[in-house]
C-alpha cells in the first residue's frame, strides 16, 4: 500500500511514496515508511525514511534504511537501528540481520536497557524468538546505582559470553563489584567466577570456581 506509485515495466521495478505499508501475513510482520523501491529481479525492497517494522506485535523496530530480500528471507538494517520488544526493553543496534523464517535476529555492538533502567552491552548477540533465548558476547552490564541498597555505587557486569532465556543466565568469566567507578583504577574488591549462573525459579545465584579479589590481588 502507498499514496503514490511507478511502475519501470523494461527494469521491473517500482517506485513507491507516501503511507507506505507491506504486509506479511504468513510471518506475521509489518513493515511501514516513506519510501519504497522494490526491484522485482532480484526481489528485494529497499525502504526509506521513518521506517518502522511491527513483528507479531512483540517488537518495534525503527531506522531510516531497511532492506528486505524476499529470495533469501532475511530483513537487514546496516545503519542505527532501535527497537523494544513486548518486556520493556529498549535497545539499539549499528546493524542487524533478521532471519525471517527461523525467527532468528543477529546484531552488532548492541545497547539495551531494561525496565529496571539496568544497562546491557554486547559486541554481538542473537536472539531467538521462537525460544526467548538471547546469546551474547563481550558482555558489559551496568546496573542502576540503588540496584544493591547504596545509590553511591557503581554496580556491575562484566564477562565473556551470556546466555539467557525465561528461567536461566548463564555467565562465562565473570567479574562483578559493586564499587564507585574511579577512572581506570582497580576496585577496591571484585568477585570473579569462572561461571555464573542464575536460575530464576529457584531465586539462586551459584558461584563456580570463584575467588575474590581485593585490590587486585586474589
Amino acid at each position: 500500500y502507498a499514496d503514490e506509485m511507478e511502475y519501470d515495466k523494461s527494469n521491473q521495478t517500482i517506485e513507491a511514496k507516501g503511507n507506505i505499508r507491506v504486509e506479511n501475513n504468513k510471518n506475521k510482520f509489518k513493515i511501514f515508511s516513506d519510501e519504497l523501491n522494490y526491484s522485482k529481479k532480484n526481489e528485494k525492497l529497499v525502504f526509506y525514511k521513518n521506517v518502522k517494522i511491527d513483528f507479531e506485535s512483540n517488537f518495534l523496530f525503527n531506522s531510516n534504511e531497511v532492506i528486505y530480500d524476499k529470495l533469501e528471507d532475511e530483513i537487514t538494517i546496516n545503519s542505527l537501528s532501535k527497537f523494544k520488544d513486548n518486556y520493556g526493553n529498549q535497545i539499539s543496534s549499528e546493524n542487524l540481520k533478521f532471519i525471517i523464517d527461523k525467527k532468528l535476529l543477529k546484531i552488532n555492538s548492541v545497547t539495551m536497557v531494561d525496565q529496571l533502567k539496568n544497562k546491557y552491552f554486547f559486541d554481538k548477540a542473537i536472539i531467538n524468538f521462537k525460544n526467548n533465548e538471547l546469546i551474547g558476547d563481550g558482555v558489559k552490564i551496568d546496573f542502576s546505582k540503588g540496584s544493591f541498597g547504596n545509590n553511591e555505587n557503581d554496580p556491575r557486569l562484566r564477562g565473556n559470553y551470556l546466555y539467557n532465556d525465561n528461567n536461566l543466565s548463564i555467565i562465562k568469566k565473570g567479574v562483578f563489584t559493586t564499587c564507585k567507578k574511579n577512572q581506570d583504577k582497580c576496585p577496591p574488591w571484585q568477585f570473579k567466577a569462572q561461571e555464573i549462573k542464575h536460575d530464576k525459579n529457584k531465586k539462586t545465584i551459584y558461584y563456580k570456581n570463584a575467588w575474590l579479589e581485593i585490590y587486585d590481588k586474589p
